[in-house]
C-alpha cells in the first residue's frame, strides 16, 4: 500500500503568506511566509512518511528498507527532490554546480570544518542540482544570457552604455569573455551607476516596446525589495518571461536565474546546493557564481505538453536523476510503476485506491518500487515524480 507523506515546511522571507497555507490545509501557517514544501528524503529536511510504527523520516524508512522502496539500483538515495514554492518576493540571482563541483566544494568545506547550517556554506551535500519548474500560477522569472546582440541593443535604447567601461569591449567583441567581465563590472557597481541605470530606465520606459518595458518593470519590481543592490540591473542581460500554469522549463548547471513572483512545482535532484550573486541578504559567493556561470546565450525551451483525460503527460527533460508526469484523473485509472518509486502529489480534486487508500488535494503518497500497478478512482490533478 502506498504511504501518506507530510512534506517538510520552508519558512523563507520571499516566500507567500497563504498560497502554500491554503494549498496543503496548515491554517495556522496563514500569515507567515510559507516559501516551500519538501516532498522527499534531503537530509536537510526530509518529509514525514506516515506507516503502522507512526511518522518516520523518508530518508529513515529508504535506508532500513532500500531494495523494497527504492530498486537495487538506486542504492539507498531517493534521486529526486519535488518542491511546491510559492514566491511573494524575488528569489536570489543563482546559479547551480555541476556535480563534479559540487563534490570538490562540499569535501573542501568538510575537511576546512564548516558546519552545514553555517551561513557561508556554499555546498550543503556533493550533489548537482538540475531542476525543473512549472508554473502553478502565473510565474515570472529570469534566465539565462540574451543573445549578445539584444543585450547591445537593449544599452543602447535605455542609454546606459557608458554607466559601466566593459561594456564598450563587449559592445565591440562581444563573446564568453568580454559578457564576464561587464558582468562582473555591473555587480559591482557603486550606488550612484545603479542610480543613474533606473532613472534612465524611469524616463525611457513609456517609449519602449511591451517586451522591453516589461523587462524594466521587473528591474523596478527587484530595486523595490532591494533597493541599489547590483542584481537589480540583471534583467537586462538575461531572458525575462512570465511562465502560464502548466508552462515549464528546465534549467541545468551553470544557468544563472532567478525566480522573481509565482507558485509552481518544481522537481530536481536531490540536492540544496545555491550559489548567490545578489538580490539576497543570504551569503553572496562572486567567486564560486563566476566559477561556473555559462557565460554564452541560453534561450529556456518551453516544455507545454498537451493534455489529456485520464493519459500520463510527461514534461521532458535531459536529467537522469528526475521525471515529472502530470495526469488529469476522470474515472478510474491504473497508475503502474513500471518498478520505479513514485511520488504522486495531488494538485486538484481527490481520489481513492482499490486499498481504500484516500488522497485529497494538498496531499502526497509515495508509491514504493515493489508495489503492484494501483488503480486510481475519482477526480484530481496529479503530478507524478519518477526517475526516466
Amino acid at each position: 500500500m502506498p504511504y501518506l507523506i507530510k512534506p517538510s515546511l520552508q519558512n523563507y522571507s520571499w516566500g507567500d503568506t497563504k498560497y502554500l497555507q491554503e494549498l496543503i490545509g496548515e491554517q495556522q501557517e496563514i500569515g507567515k511566509p510559507l516559501a516551500e514544501i519538501w516532498f522527499g528524503a534531503h537530509p536537510k529536511a526530509p518529509s514525514l512518511a506516515i506507516t503502522e510504527k507512526g511518522e518516520i523520516p523518508m530518508d529513515k524508512l529508504l535506508q532500513d528498507m532500500p531494495e523494497n522502496m527504492l530498486g537495487t539500483e538506486q542504492n539507498i538515495a531517493l534521486p529526486f527532490l519535488l518542491k511546491i514554492l510559492a514566491a511573494a518576493e524575488p528569489l536570489s540571482l543563482q546559479v547551480h554546480p555541476d556535480k563534479q563541483t559540487a563534490q570538490n566544494g562540499f569535501r573542501k568545506e568538510e575537511q576546512e570544518g564548516i558546519p552545514l547550517n553555517d551561513p557561508k556554506r556554499s555546498f550543503k551535500d556533493p550533489n548537482h542540482k538540475p531542476e525543473l519548474i512549472c508554473a502553478l500560477t502565473p510565474f515570472i522569472a529570469m534566465c539565462g544570457f540574451r543573445p549578445f546582440d539584444e543585450i547591445i541593443r537593449n544599452f543602447h535604447i535605455l542609454g546606459i552604455i557608458e554607466i559601466w567601461q566593459k561594456f564598450s569591449a563587449f559592445n565591440k567583441n562581444p563573446s564568453k569573455n568580454t559578457l564576464r567581465d561587464l558582468f562582473s563590472q555591473i555587480l559591482e557597481s557603486e550606488s550612484s551607476q545603479l542610480e543613474e541605470v533606473m532613472h534612465c530606465l524611469e524616463i525611457i520606459q513609456p517609449k519602449l516596446s511591451p517586451k522591453l518595458k516589461f523587462t524594466c518593470q521587473i528591474c523596478k519590481h527587484l530595486n523595490e525589495f532591494y533597493p541599489l543592490d547590483s542584481g537589480i540591473v540583471s534583467p537586462l542581460l538575461l531572458n525575462t518571461f512570465t511562465l502560464q500554469p502548466g508552462q515549464a522549463i528546465f534549467l541545468d548547471a551553470g544557468i544563472l536565474h532567478s525566480y522573481i513572483q509565482g507558485a509552481g512545482i518544481e522537481i530536481m535532484a536531490n540536492s540544496d546546493n545555491v550559489i548567490r550573486g545578489g538580490l539576497t541578504p543570504k551569503y553572496i559567493n562572486r567567486e564560486i557564481l563566476f566559477a561556473i556561470t555559462r557565460f554564452e546565450t541560453y534561450l529556456p525551451q518551453l516544455i507545454h505538453p498537451y493534455m489529456k483525460i485520464n493519459e500520463l503527460v510527461s514534461y521532458p527533460t535531459p536529467a537522469e536523476e528526475f521525471y515529472l508526469s502530470r495526469l488529469i484523473l476522470e474515472g478510474t485509472y491504473i497508475l503502474d510503476n513500471l518498478h520505479k518509486p513514485l511520488l504522486v502529489f495531488c494538485f486538484k480534486g481527490s481520489f481513492t485506491t482499490e486499498d481504500g487508500f484516500s488522497l485529497e488535494r494538498g496531499k502526497a503518497m509515495f508509491i514504493s518500487f515493489a508495489e503492484r500497478p494501483v488503480t486510481l478512482s475519482g477526480s484530481a490533478d496529479l503530478f507524478i515524480a519518477s526517475i526516466p
